[in-house]
Parts: structure tokens; sequence; C-alpha cells
């Protein structure tokens, strides 16, 4: 019996196959027998591979926006504390994964030719959404003199996201957890002026 699913649904089990084997391992076929569907069904929805691609992007963005915006109306964390949290979430989920999803904007970052400009240009305006969201939470913490005020926080902000995305890809790799264990106590204990974390991964 073939399941119902709704727009979203196909987008999150296309999302999940691509985390897994990246864009050009993930096609039409591999999306309708994960979901169930007819091809139909899926062109019903979207126009073609890219298309659901392009789509795939805004709701992976919008998810993690979702956990970014909560963390910035959460007044019991500083700045710091803010981007520890918002990578914690991100660590379990792919500790839940059992470290075999990559990051969709990572994985699209490095397979995307610059042939294909309107998926290039969706994921780069998707990334600086998420490292202007970072960002803020840096210059919170720079404001507290939590992180030093030399650099700027967008620059920042970049530094943490492609050590996170390097971190993700190499996790994939050693099936461990090893990485983001480096990530935490190398990575974010760089930036901080005193060295210590709140939340011990």
């Amino acid at each position: 019996m073939r399941k119902k699913y709704q727009k979203k649904d196909i987008l999150e089990k296309g999302i999940s196959l691509m985390c897994r084997g990246g864009y050009h391992h993930t096609g039409i076929t591999e999306i309708l027998k994960e979901c169930s569907i007819p091809k139909g069904s899926f062109y019903n929805f979207f126009e073609s591979k890219e298309q659901f691609t392009l789509q795939a992007v805004e709701q992976y963005t919008d998810s993690l926006l979702t956990i970014l915006n909560s963390l910035r109306e959460d007044s019991a964390l500083n700045g710091f504390e803010k981007i520890e949290s918002y990578f914690a979430q991100l660590a379990e989920k792919h500790k839940q994964d059992g470290y075999k999803n990559s990051c969709l904007l990572g994985n699209l970052s490095t397979e995307v030719s610059a042939d294909n400009k309107n998926l290039a240009t969706i994921v780069f305006r998707a990334k600086n959404r998420i490292k202007s969201a970072l960002a803020a939470f840096v210059m919170e913490a720079q404001e507290a003199s939590l992180i030093d005020k030399n650099f700027e926080a967008s620059a920042l902000a970049d530094f943490i996201l492609d050590a996170f995305y390097g971190v993700v890809a190499r996790m994939k790799v050693v099936q461990t957890d090893e990485p983001l264990r480096d990530f935490f106590s190398l990575h974010l204990r760089f930036l901080l002026t005193q060295k210590k974390l709140k939340f011990e991964y």
C-alpha cells in the first residue's frame, strides 16, 4: 500500500537522503522509493530534481533558523552560550543519525557546479542567513567581553560554520563523535576569552 505524503514530508525524506548520499547520488527514483509514492505524485509538487532541491534547501534552512531564533529569545543564555547550544543541538541530531548524515548545505557547497547558478545562488543565500543569525550571537558575546572584539563578528561566524561543516564530513568517515568533541573543546574554546565552556559535550 502506498503512503500518502504531504509536500513537506517528501522534502524531509529527500533531505535525509541527500544528507546521507549527496546530491549526485540522490535521484528522483531514490526519493520515490523512500516515500513509496508514484512518479506522478512527485511531479505534482516539483517540476524537476533541481526544483525539489531548491525547496529542500529552503525547508532545511528554515529548520536551522527556527533553532537560532528560539535561542535568540532565550534571555537565560549569553551570546556565547547561544552559540554552544545551537551546535549542541545539531550535534545531538547527528548522534541520533548514527553519524551517517552530513549537512545539506555543506554537501551542496562541494557538489554543486558553478554552472548551476540557480542552485549555487540559493545555497549561498541560505548559508548567509545562517551566518547572519550566528554573527548576532558572536556580537552579543563580544559586547559581554566573552569573545575578542578585534575580530569581525561575521568573519568569526564564517570560521565557526566552516569548521563545523568540516567536522560533520569527517565524522561521517570515522563514524564516531571524536570530531564533535574536538569542535567543542578546540574550536569553540579557542574563541573564548576565559576558555571555559558552559555545555560539556
